[in-house]
């Protein structure tokens, strides 16, 4: 008892810690809000990932080119600095963030990197709220009770993985027959006699997952015509059906191999016909009975006589003779003190390692293992804030104003890991930012150009571009199977893999993002060929397997190309049953102009129902344009939607539209007029717009918060860079991470710091 007593005391004592953290974050996210308010910039706050990425306002004037409605919203990323001067005459400033919480993926990434641990245990956490479009965002990355209590669970169950014993034999569970729980019968010597149709059963937790043998020594006291007939059960089921004919001096054994899963199962035998016949004149031929000797079970069959734990053998890098004393203690110091190390992305203080090794002696004080002590050591760890949350250091202002901090070389290393692998820094990247905020800046463009060449990149393609292209959405979408019955799951995973893959070509290959609008290539599998009706080229690949296709070989006249005629973008800013000039529109101006149209007026949702159900959708929308209250914010999406009415709501090419030929002509912004997406692509791309929304699309998912007034001169320069560098990706994540915004913080005595 007292044992369990010091363990629901540690446990109270890592939860406290955690929860401290978490008042810790809700007053610095209050401190924001009303810092923002006193400037005059609205809070930014949680909502579903088709909101706005935080860009300007567009003026509801038809025909007019969207403008920014005033200081009152954080600027575009091309404007001119607050001091109306160049940008050289700036002072840049770095900007406060607040502290942040490891995502639900970052989680995740963490603790694979960490521990080799692969089952996404985040999936069970609450979901992350998102803000500026993104679910990374310091200031609305929340902690609740329910979020602590999911993180202990992971905790232990990531620890009892990472250190458990490889599997080099398998286990063996015997069950002797007066354990048995049985419906009918009764102990009979050593074994039970199930002298009536019953079962009688075993239960047993199995600790993994895998294949099972189950056995049993069966023999059949004979009457009647037949042997006795037995099944051997698993859960009820039954896996296998025998006849016992073996009388009880000679019983023979049964056995049955079973795939199930971790967790508590029942084990049974029963037995299926029973005969009685009391006026047989042999009274040994009267009673039919099945005696059933032990239960055995062993497994999982599948294992390496050889087998190591590579992750338990890191961690454990000594081992003391007693769980207890000097030697005991330097080794639990050396242990906890290397995965704080690596767990925390920084060097542990000595006062942090001695609280580690004295949470780990709760164990070993009433007498359990030393490796115990270990585990609620680690435990420990990974529920410290310095895991939980980007924990980075203040200073104190000069002169009582805030100033910028260089970060430490930790620092950096974990802002650029998370921003590109979503996931800690490595020894290596650690060591090339070792002088942190003062590290040169070819030093971060050769750290950039290998981590993003590393295959934990993949992490920066699938959460950025993601959310900036609301890929993720696609995993939500239902489309009308009466409407789209060629939709089906394999289409869903194409039509992603083919947009992040489209992405990933970008970085690799060092293009101009401005490209993505109309390139010429796309990847497609034999799936997504059929769903666009192009020809795929023979190849020897899979048919699932993505192929990089040039378009231009394969269909010179077609419209497709681009992001703009992805099925994945089309798919998510459709209805479930039709296509959506407007969401299409919407989502340009949003995710590529980074301008956000006014909000529908009260009561107008219900107006597209009351125009001509006969009309094409086109003419349907344009009567309701023609009501003065919806005309300012139709008048900017819709244009852009009909560029894409040749694509249906899956992305599929058409022509017709209630019969008639589709209309995808339109005006951009009132003065410039297009033809299909071709010609649309062609105008977003020649727009300052495009380029400036990039920027802070980028900047604003690489720092966790959005564009302020104080970063209108680091923006400016990098929007310069970006410029000069031919609007290269590669380019933009450099000139990011050289930014002041990135490199530094604002030092800040009001905020309260982690524990």
């Amino acid at each position: 008892m007292c044992y369990v007593w010091k363990m629901q005391k540690a446990r109270g004592e890592l939860l406290s810690v955690v929860l401290v953290a978490a008042v810790a974050v809700s007053a610095c996210q209050a401190q924001r809000a009303d810092d923002e308010r006193d400037a005059g910039a609205p809070a930014q706050t949680g909502g579903d990932q088709a909101g706005p990425s935080g860009g300007s306002q567009a003026a509801p004037a038809g025909g007019d080119r969207p403008a920014p409605t005033g200081g009152d919203e954080p600027p575009p990323a091309g404007g001119q600095p607050a001091s109306g001067g160049s940008p050289e005459a700036c002072a840049p400033a770095a900007g406060r963030v607040t502290l942040r919480r490891l995502n639900r993926d970052e989680y995740d990434l963490t603790l694979r990197d960490l521990l080799g641990d692969l089952s996404q245990p985040a999936r069970e956490f609450p979901a992350d709220d998102i803000g500026q479009g993104f679910d990374n965002q310091a200031d609305v990355l929340s902690m609740s009770p329910v979020l602590v209590e999911k993180y202990e669970r992971a905790a232990e169950r990531a620890v009892d993985v990472a250190l458990r014993l490889p599997r080099t034999r398998a286990d063996r569970f015997e069950f002797a027959p007066e354990v048995f729980t049985a419906s009918v019968g009764a102990l009979a010597g050593s074994a039970w006699n199930l002298w009536s149709n019953g079962e009688a059963t075993v239960t047993l937790r199995l600790p993994e997952a895998g294949r099972y043998r189950v056995s049993t020594a069966l023999a059949c006291q004979l009457a009647g015509p037949d042997p006795c007939r037995a099944a051997l059960r698993l859960d009820a089921a039954e896996v296998r059906l025998v006849e016992v004919a073996s009388p009880p001096p000679q019983p023979g054994v049964f056995e049955a191999e079973v795939l199930t899963g971790a967790g508590t199962h029942t084990f049974g035998v029963a037995f299926l016909n029973d005969y009685y016949a009391p006026d047989d004149p042999d009274p040994t031929r009267r009673d039919r009975n099945l005696l059933v000797g032990p239960i055995v079970v062993e497994g999982p069959l599948d294992f390496d006589p050889s087998a190591t734990n590579p992750t338990r053998d890191a961690v454990l890098t000594c081992a003391p003779a007693q769980p207890q004393g000097p030697e005991a203690d330097a080794c639990a110091d050396e242990i906890l003190g290397n995965f704080a190390a690596r767990a925390w992305r920084r060097t542990p203080t000595p006062a942090e390692r001695a609280r580690l090794v004295a949470l780990s002696r709760v164990a070993t004080d009433d007498g359990d293992t030393f490796e115990a002590g270990v585990r609620l050591g680690m435990r420990g760890v990974l529920l410290s804030p310095h895991f939980l949350f980007k924990v980075e250091g203040s200073a104190p202002p000069s002169d009582g104003a805030p100033a910028n901090r260089p970060l430490t070389g930790d620092e950096l290393a974990t802002r650029l890991s998370y921003f590109l692998w979503g996931s800690l820094p490595d020894a290596a990247l650690q060591r090339a930012l070792a002088v942190g905020g003062e590290t040169a800046d070819a030093t971060l463009d050769a750290a950039v150009d290998e981590m993003l060449d590393d295959p934990r990149a993949s992490a920066f393609v699938e959460r950025f571009a993601g959310q900036w292209l609301y890929l993720r959405n696609l995993a939500n979408v239902a489309p009308d199977y009466v409407k789209f019955p060629d939709f089906d799951e394999a289409l869903r995973v194409a039509m992603r893999a083919e947009t992040e893959a489209y992405f990933r070509a970008f970085l690799d290959e060092d293009r101009s993002a401005l490209d993505m609008l109309d390139a010429r290539f796309t990847f497609l599998n034999a799936r997504l060929a059929r769903h666009y009706g192009l020809p795929l080229p023979p190849s020897d690949a899979p048919p699932e397997a993505l192929r990089r296709v040039d378009l231009e070989a394969i269909d010179p006249s077609a419209e497709r190309g681009g992001l703009l005629s992805h099925g994945s973008v089309l798919t998510v800013t459709s209805y479930p049953t039709r296509t959506s000039p407007v969401k299409r529109g919407k989502w340009v101006l949003e995710q590529l102009l980074c301008t956000v149209p006014p909000p529908p007026p009260p009561g107008v949702e219900g107006l597209i129902e009351q125009v001509d159900p006969n009309a094409t959708f086109r003419e349907r929308l344009e009567q309701h344009r023609s009501e003065p209250i919806c005309a300012g914010c139709h008048a900017l999406m819709d244009p852009i939607g009909f560029g894409l009415e040749r694509y249906d709501g899956v992305g599929a090419a058409r022509t017709l539209d209630v019969g008639q030929p589709i209309d995808d002509s339109g005006v951009l912004f009132g003065d410039r007029p297009f033809h299909g997406a071709r010609e649309l692509a062609a105008l977003l791309k020649d727009d300052l717009a495009l380029p400036e929304c990039m920027v802070e699309q980028v900047f604003t998912f690489a720092v966790g918060r959005a564009p302020t007034n104080d970063d209108l001169c680091a923006l400016d320069a990098i929007e310069a860079e970006f410029a000069a560098r031919g609007h290269r990706l590669r380019a933009l994540v450099k000139a990011i991470v050289k930014s002041p915004a990135f490199r530094a913080r604002t030092a800040d005595t009001t905020a309260p710091e982690a524990p």
